[in-house]
């Protein structure tokens, strides 16, 4: 199913940019709009101390933190199977690329030998603290070049978006997911959604709070046996383990999936492992999925 590869494909480029947003009031980004990043209360605390010292020390913990403001490296993914209510900002872009392997060969995927990918980019505008963002992303869902059909598939899709910082960083999207299609896409039913994500207050683990997703769609989203225009709901459930780990669960309007975020380097990439449909619900069945994602400034 290369509509869902292609969503994987752009969750792990933009969620390295916005899925951060977490106990912290915004920081000015060295270009782009304001934003906030996630620190917990020891690191907090940490990062205030140490900035008060005279002369500052620049311990290996201290220059994490700054890099991690700068937005140096990425967050961990806590978000999985699902859109969020998050989007890129000007001055914000990113590119992912997506697998999907068919685990029990019952026809999830269009790739030959049970796989299936996606490549995808995008790019905001506006500022999502002050005003309202939009993102505007592609995504290359033929991606064979043995087959000679790499680039003859693929789909342009919005999102409009607003944050709310001192509301438990709410965050509210409007999106179309595939406005512009061409090539076998153009069969695909049209993705139409709305979504809400923010900040619960738990706190699980080393102080990282819940991040929540509630939302409604059309196309993608719907089951395999209900009615193409008719809404479903998703959600997310998920949170940081450590400063480069997150686990999330999902609910994608038809199938339930859990995936593991890791950011393996310092740097802005980002790693997604997931599985979809793991109770076995719906008529394609169980699939794995690896998802890179990078993220930069412009």
């Amino acid at each position: 199913m290369a509509t869902f590869s292609r969503l994987l494909a752009l969750m792990a480029g933009s969620t390295l940019l916005t899925a951060a947003f977490a106990q912290n009031a915004p920081v000015q980004a060295p270009s782009g709009p304001a934003r906030t990043v996630t620190l917990n209360e020891s690191d907090s605390a940490y990062l205030v101390n140490a900035l008060k010292a005279e002369p500052v020390v620049m311990t290996p913990r201290l220059e994490s933190l700054i890099r991690r403001i700068r937005g140096d490296f990425a967050n961990p993914n806590a978000n999985f199977g699902v859109t969020t209510g998050y989007g890129l900002g000007s001055g914000q872009a990113f590119v992912g690329v997506s697998a999907l392997f068919d685990a029990d060969r019952r026809g999830r995927v269009n790739g030959t030998d049970g796989v299936d990918g996606s490549i995808s980019g995008g790019f905001g505008l506006g500022d999502p603290v002050s005003s309202v963002g939009l993102e505007i992303d592609t995504s290359i869902m033929s991606t064979n070049p043995n087959d000679g059909t790499f680039g003859e598939s693929g789909e342009v899709g919005v999102k409009l978006h607003k944050v709310f910082p001192h509301l438990n960083n709410l965050g509210i999207a409007l999106g179309w997911a595939d406005a512009g299609k061409w090539g076998a896409a153009r069969n695909n039913k049209d993705t139409i959604y709305a979504a809400a994500s923010m900040d619960l207050p738990v706190h699980l683990i080393n102080g990282y709070p819940l991040q929540f997703t509630l939302g409604g769609g059309t196309g993608s989203f719907r089951g395999s046996n209900t009615v193409a225009n008719k809404v479903k709901a998703f959600g997310s459930l998920g949170t940081q383990l450590t400063e480069r780990t997150a686990i999330s669960t999902s609910w994608s309007g038809n199938a339930l999936n859990v995936g593991l975020g890791w950011v393996p380097c310092d740097a802005p990439v980002s790693i997604m492992l997931g599985v979809t449909d793991v109770t076995d619900r719906t008529k394609e069945g169980l699939a794995y999925n690896l998802s890179v994602g990078y993220s930069f400034n412009y």
